[in-house]
């Protein structure tokens, strides 16, 4: 017979005691998963209801208090009336929620995972902040932190007091999914919420891990703070929503995470002022005013910032105040990306003022304002791709007035110890910069200044004054130049005792200025100098000693010449002079070199036929008539070094 057409063998029948061991082994078994279920549900209810979970999760950095009612009927399916957990070590918070649903991992939590496969409640409090170095530990930022009570372990704000105080432990890693919580505090670092909010969604952050599932949070309105008090508004609110994928935190320290992130932002608020603002600015000088509304909306894809971003804020007034020196202001600020022309696509900054008003009071109680009105700055990024790369393509600083109408109090920002007064006069001023492509900021400058009445020592003068210059600033190296500098004194009166002069002149000009360090470190420059005469010059130096006759001679001289080099450091300025001997012409040569101990000059001041040699030294000025160029390199072989001599045949 063919295999194709054999009869199979029947399977042969399961004997009766068989079926009884199977039905034996299954009924144990379903009788230890009934005895099981029967025993979890008290077991772990009297565990969640006594405090012995609360200790078997207790460590130096841990500890969690649960409240009754607490159960869980099913294993890791959990309810409880109140949970309060406060945790230790470089990053601290505090957790409490009332009417606990939740899936949590039981296993992961002797590893020090905190995990939640599902999370339900409402009356949510949660505060955080982290460790600083030593330095931090009292800035006005960290004052701002929540205090967090009751933290185990040592609750030091210090990253160094810590490691000196106990080992420090592995990290917590914390994951979170599934999320539906109603909230009524967040306080985050320096900053705290306190009003309704829901938050959706899962994380997980860890020593090396940091993961942000499609997450959103809707919060307000409700009242924003920094730190416990110090209001911020009485109705922000609006929606976050971000998602960021599984990386490494420490592979990006830097900006450079921003292209894993994918969020869009609402928030608006009424700012009632901008006081915590002084926490960031060095010195934290107090800032008052700064009401107004606040709105922001944000879009980014993989960290490209979409065209629909706007981020808008105005007030009518914000000061400052610190050191003798304030700023008053009105404000108006624009965030966005740019929909036209070279902008297309690229991020912005556009800040505008009507009228700034900088106020100083250094040395006299009497504030020299300066008035900004009209300004406007402005910044584009070269791409919306917020990292690393991110630079800012072009910018432009335009103050287009520039005012003082209070020279009269320009002696409050003189040392005292500089014999100048200022009586009156007002000044006007514009200045325009733009970034070049080694991001330098350039542009003209220009001023001018009438009615100025001044008094130096004895000297007082009345003048008007005109300056234009070119203006280099490279904050890149902390420098700055001026070039085609060009200053032109007119209607310049001067009166030292009984003597006066009427309708003096000057022009000065300079090829450039250098300026290192800003403030002035380091300046290096070129001036000539064309005046009427020197008499103005002669009677400063001279001050209440006795002028030799010759001085007569010499101040009826016409065109003063002069051509100078400075060099000035912190502590030393020095003007070396050249000569440009002519007939008719009165010049100066010689060398001015000051220190904060002394200072020491010798100057060469006349014409071919009649010079005067004007030395100081020990602060006492003397004269030497009819001088020649051999009197006075005699008198600068006594300067310091470097050496510096003159040539010519005055007499």
């Amino acid at each position: 017979m063919d295999a194709a057409n054999e009869t199979p063998k029947p399977e042969p029948a399961e004997s009766a005691a068989t079926r009884r061991e199977r039905h034996r082994k299954w009924s144990k078994w379903l009788l230890a998963a009934i005895l099981v279920y029967s025993i979890y549900p008290i077991t772990v209810t009297v565990a969640l209801s006594t405090g012995v979970v609360e200790r078997m999760l207790a460590s130096e950095d841990l500890r969690v208090e649960i409240s009754a009612p607490a159960w869980s009927l099913i294993p890791g399916d959990i309810h409880m009336g109140r949970v309060r957990v406060f945790m230790n070590g470089e990053t601290q918070f505090y957790l409490s929620a009332d009417n606990i649903t939740a899936q949590v991992r039981i296993l992961p939590l002797f590893r020090q995972r905190f995990e939640v496969s599902s999370l339900a409640t409402k009356n949510v409090v949660f505060q955080m902040r982290v460790q600083l170095d030593d330095d931090q530990v009292k800035s006005p930022r960290a004052q701002a932190f929540p205090p967090l009570p009751g933290l185990p372990g040592d609750p030091t704000l210090s990253r160094q007091a810590a490691t000196k105080t106990e080992e420090r432990g592995p990290n917590w890693t914390v994951r979170l999914d599934g999320i539906d919580v109603k909230v009524s505090e967040l306080w985050f670092m320096e900053y705290r919420y306190q009003g309704d909010g829901r938050l959706q969604g899962g994380f997980e952050r860890g020593p090396d891990i940091l993961r942000i599932d499609t997450s959103v949070q809707d919060l307000g309105p409700g009242k924003l703070t920094f730190g416990a008090q110090q209001l911020i508004s009485n109705d922000f609110q609006g929606q976050v929503e971000a998602r960021i994928p599984l990386i490494d935190p420490s592979d990006h320290a830097d900006t450079s995470f921003f292209e894993f992130v994918v969020a869009r932002i609402d928030l608006k608020a009424n700012l009632e002022t901008l006081a915590h603002l002084s926490a960031y600015i060095p010195g934290h000088p107090p800032i008052t005013g700064g009401a107004g509304p606040f709105a922001v909306h944000v879009g980014m894809q993989k960290g490209k910032l979409s065209p629909e971003t706007a981020i808008t804020y105005a007030t009518a007034d914000v000061d400052l105040k610190g050191n003798g020196v304030s700023f008053k202001t009105d404000w108006k600020l624009d965030i966005g990306v740019g929909d036209e022309g070279a902008t297309l696509g690229k991020p912005y900054v556009d800040s505008t003022s009507a009228a700034t008003y900088v106020s100083v009071a250094t040395y006299g109680k009497d504030a020299f304002t300066i008035q900004v009105l009209g300004h406007h700055e402005y910044a584009v990024l070269d791409s919306a791709q917020i990292g690393g790369e991110t630079k800012v393509e072009s910018a432009r600083i335009h103050l287009p007035q520039i005012v003082s109408e209070d020279l009269d109090d320009l002696d409050s920002v003189v040392s005292k110890k500089t014999p100048i007064k200022s009586e009156a006069g007002h000044a006007r001023a514009s200045l325009t910069l733009d970034m070049d492509e080694q991001y330098r900021l350039k542009g003209p400058f220009r001023a001018r200044i009438d009615g100025a009445a001044l008094t130096f020592d004895q000297l007082r003068t009345k003048a008007d004054a005109s300056a234009a210059s070119f203006v280099i600033l490279d904050p890149d190296q902390d420098r700055a130049s001026l070039t085609d500098l060009s200053v032109a004194i007119r209607n310049a009166d001067f009166q030292a005792g009984k003597s006066s002069i009427d309708d003096w002149w000057l022009n000065l000009s300079s090829k450039r200025i250098d300026v290192a360090g800003l403030p002035a470190d380091n300046v290096r420059a070129d001036f000539a100098i064309v005046a009427r005469d020197a008499e103005p010059v002669i009677r400063a130096l001279a001050e209440d000693d006795k002028l030799p006759d010759i001085v007569a001679d010499i101040v009826h001289l016409r065109n003063l010449r002069v051509l100078a080099n400075v060099a000035k450091t912190q502590r030393t300025l020095d003007v070396m002079l050249d000569t440009m001997e002519s007939k008719l012409i009165v010049d100066f040569s010689g060398r001015i070199h000051q220190t904060p101990k002394e200072t020491r000059l010798a100057l060469l001041i006349g014409g071919k036929d009649v010079a005067l040699g004007i030395s100081r030294r020990d602060n006492h000025t003397g004269f030497e008539a009819f001088a020649d160029t051999a009197w006075l390199n005699e008198e600068l072989s006594h300067f310091p070094k470097p050496k510096q001599y003159v040539s010519g045949d005055k007499p």
